[in-house]
């Protein structure tokens, strides 16, 4: 199981690593475009178990010291001590390693499946808006595949969910604005037609997988950002910056529900997003094919990866294997009867018996002839003549040449065993050798290209610090422009809110109000006056920031 762990930690660091990276250094790029690469990351971090199943086998075997046997405890038993006592094994560590991260992936989930049981409650206590002032553009935003259109109390901030046509909830206070409903509907319908919500259903699966990587984590919150970031430009399209500015800064709410697409988002990233849709510049040209060669590279580096399985060898000694049975004995055979003993002979009692002498013994046997040990080699004689001086002095010279031929035999054995060691042990050399000559010249090839790539992308960040220099002139004109119209409308808001404060102007609006179709009460607006001076106030605090954003460097 430790194997198992570390080869997701590697994996899945690899994969989040690489797309985070790529993201980076495309920064100039659109948000749609950095969004996609992330997007392939996500699909190959669900996939990794199934690509490590039906990919090659590309097992690295990890050695493992001998494991220690698993510890007993055997429990005490009252009874005779002849009874049994019953025994339990601890879980080993790697039980414990697996329920941790089963445990940790189970909560995810199931946090991620209560977000949309509670979404599912949320579109069905809706009411359907029929306001004119909403499904107005929402007909001319959406077209023929317009999304449910739903307005609950339970939501603070506009969200969508589900895959197209999807669902779009609005705030039942958020009716009283219909000047903000060109600028939600847009954002929202940007969201379902990108299908942001299914690939925000695989990032939340890819984190309860992965949880212990927070790799991965940062990869699901840089999604999300950019995400973000692409339906504000989708919907800048059909709105305003300014006016779109105002309805995010109007919609700020910390709340945003873990399985849904919110508008607003966290409060501390709006004022960078309210900046970037003032600073809208041109976006750049797409390019379909540099973004399929990025993702294409990122799936063949992170593809064959999946495939390589870390196991642990276990280095416990085998017990030996069991002794063959033995043959089984052969049958006795019978045993043959004795043989009968002769008769006795009969005894003469009248002439007493002499006992005869013993016979002499046979003279012995005449020596055999001279025999050869063989064909070839010593040939021995036997003779009863004793050898001469000559005849000696040969025999031992003969003898001293076949032990010196014995020695020189057992050394020349193993001169031969030696030179056997040293063939192979070249042999192992030269092979190592040429293995080494294969990969010094793949990271020969691989340095050139190095060198090449990083010639361009020298001359790309030239290009980048060029363009950044001209469009920070550009943004600091219009983020100066922006805070001015931010505090124009600011007071424009006060100046409302003061009006409101006067009964007669509020039954002015109530009776314009009952004029086209809607119904406005005192208390209402009464209401209101607070959250537009509040609304007036984080815009003039907006607005000094872009202006001092705008500024010119020192």
């Amino acid at each position: 199981m430790i194997a198992v762990l570390l080869s997701l930690l590697v994996k899945s660091s690899l994969v989040a690593g690489l797309a985070l990276s790529a993201v980076w250094l495309l920064g100039g790029r659109s948000p749609a475009e950095r969004a996609t690469l992330l997007r392939a990351a996500v699909v190959l971090l669900v996939a990794l178990p199934l690509i490590a199943l039906a990919g090659p086998d590309l097992t690295i075997w990890l050695a493992a010291a001998p494991s220690a046997p698993v510890e007993t405890i055997i429990l005490p038993v009252s009874g005779t001590a002849s009874s049994a006592a019953p025994s339990f094994a601890l879980p080993a560590p790697t039980t414990w390693l697996a329920l941790g991260w089963g445990l940790g992936a189970a909560v995810l989930l199931a946090r991620f499946g209560f977000g949309v049981l509670t979404l599912a409650r949320w579109t069905r206590s809706g009411e359907v808006v029929a306001d004119p002032a909403w499904t107005a553009p929402l007909a001319r935003l959406g077209g023929a595949h317009a999304p449910r259109l739903l307005a609950t109390g339970r939501v603070a901030s506009p969200l969508s969910w589900g895959v197209p046509p999807g669902v779009v909830l609005i705030a039942a206070a958020q009716l009283n604005q219909p000047r903000d409903a060109e600028a939600v509907l847009a954002h929202e319908l940007a969201h379902i037609r990108r299908r942001d919500w299914l690939f925000l259903a695989l990032s939340r699966v890819a984190t309860a997988l992965f949880w212990f990587n927070p790799l991965v984590w940062l990869l699901q919150a840089e999604l999300g950002r950019l995400s973000e970031e692409a339906a504000d430009a989708e919907a800048l399209r059909h709105v305003e910056p300014q006016a779109y500015a105002r309805t995010l800064l109007g919609m700020a709410s910390d709340f945003t529900p873990v399985a849904a697409t919110g508008m607003t988002g966290p409060a501390r990233s709006l004022a960078k997003r309210i900046t970037k849709v003032m600073t809208q510049r041109r976006p750049a040209s797409p390019r379909p094919l540099a973004m399929m060669v990025a993702v294409g590279a990122l799936l063949a580096v992170a593809t064959p990866l999946a495939a390589v399985e870390l196991s642990v060898r276990d280095e416990r000694i085998a017990p030996p294997p069991p002794l063959p049975p033995l043959p089984p004995l052969p049958p006795l055979a019978p045993a043959a009867p004795p043989a009968p003993l002769p008769p006795l002979p009969a005894l003469d009692l009248a002439a007493p018996q002499i006992p005869s002498p013993p016979a002499p013994p046979e003279p012995p046997a005449a020596p055999e002839p001279p025999q050869a040990a063989g064909r070839e080699g010593t040939w021995v004689y036997y003779s009863d003549e004793e050898l001469t001086d000559e005849q000696r002095a040969a025999v031992a010279a003969a003898r001293e040449s076949a032990a010196q031929a014995r020695a020189m035999a057992r050394e020349a054995r193993a001169q031969a065993a030696e030179a056997r060691t040293m063939a192979r042990a070249h042999a192992r050399t030269a092979g190592q050798a040429e293995r080494t000559a294969v990969h010094a010249r793949a990271m020969a090839e691989h340095g050139a290209q190095a060198r090449v790539h990083a010639e361009q992308a020298r001359a790309h960040a030239e290009q980048a610090r060029v363009q950044a220099r001209r469009h920070m002139a550009e943004a600091r004109v219009q983020m100066r422009a922006g805070a001015d119209e931010m505090e124009e409308g600011a007071r424009t808001m006060r100046e409302e809110a003061r009006k409101l404060r006067d009964p007669a102007y509020r039954a002015e609006q109530i009776a314009r109000a009952r004029e086209r179709g809607r119904t406005v009460t005192d208390q209402e607006l009464l209401d209101a006056i607070p959250r537009m001076e509040a609304g007036a106030d984080r815009m003039i605090e907006g607005a000094a920031r872009m202006r001092g954003q705008g500024s010119d460097p020192a």
